[in-house]
């Protein structure tokens, strides 16, 4: 047969079926690329619109502070006690604790010293009186934050989000007023003793309501019924 081309042979009913596979193959790639690509936009829109709503709530949050504390000066107000409650971290689960010393700590191991009673002043300030030492917690004349308040005063003034059950801890009178989120404490400030018990020393804050970076979040856990005086 030297000489001769042979004939191409048709496709037989399994070559055909394999072909629409293919086709069909590539068809569903290319809309799983637009699909991916139509996706990524939405994710960036989305970031976009989370950060845009979250400067919004801290706008309104420093507005709402700042106006509580403007038409209040005035007056005086001791606040009412809400309850007693324990702030667990919402990022490894230590507990706020109060009576070390005089600094404010996160701790793996829970006694009557990481129970605050919480007194609410104006319905949105609170101040954090801590169970077993009966000292507030607030910001030193240094600027500094400890648990030797002995009453509820402008430095003791906190805010954190009791609707909402989980939040950060802001000391309003940080910064000249400007407010700051207590944030996770460097390495620097790690402590643990010879029994295992971890104590993390809180004392940075942000620079502003507005500064959320790196801020510490709680979550508050009632523990008794607030008394009635």
């Amino acid at each position: 047969f030297t000489g001769t081309t042979q004939q191409q042979q048709p496709k037989t009913k399994f070559d055909q079926d394999m072909d629409e596979i293919s086709h069909a193959l590539e068809s569903l790639r290319a809309i799983g690329i637009n699909l991916n690509e139509q996706l990524g936009d939405q994710l960036e829109q989305i970031d976009r619109i989370e950060s845009a709503t979250d400067r919004l709530n801290e706008n309104t949050l420093a507005v709402t502070l700042r106006t509580t504390k403007v038409s209040n000066r005035t007056s005086h107000d001791n606040g009412k006690c809400i309850g007693s409650y324990q702030f667990v971290s919402m990022e490894n689960g230590m507990l706020l604790l109060g009576a070390d010393g005089e600094y404010l700590v996160l701790t793996n191991s829970a006694d009557s010293s990481t129970v605050f009673d919480v007194y609410l002043r104006y319905d949105t300030i609170v101040g954090l009186c801590n169970k077993r030492t009966g000292k507030y917690v607030g910001k030193t004349m240094w600027g500094g934050i400890s648990v030797g308040g002995l009453y509820f005063g402008s430095m003791e003034e906190w805010y954190f989000d009791f609707a909402g059950g989980e939040s950060g801890l802001l000391c309003l009178s940080k910064n000249w007023g400007a407010g700051g989120w207590l944030k996770e404490p460097t390495a620097e400030n790690l402590r643990e003793d010879d029994r295992g018990i971890k104590r993390h020393i809180l004392d940075t804050t942000s620079t502003s309501v507005r500064d959320r970076k790196q801020c510490l979040q709680f979550r508050a856990i009632a523990c008794a019924p607030p008394q009635e005086k």
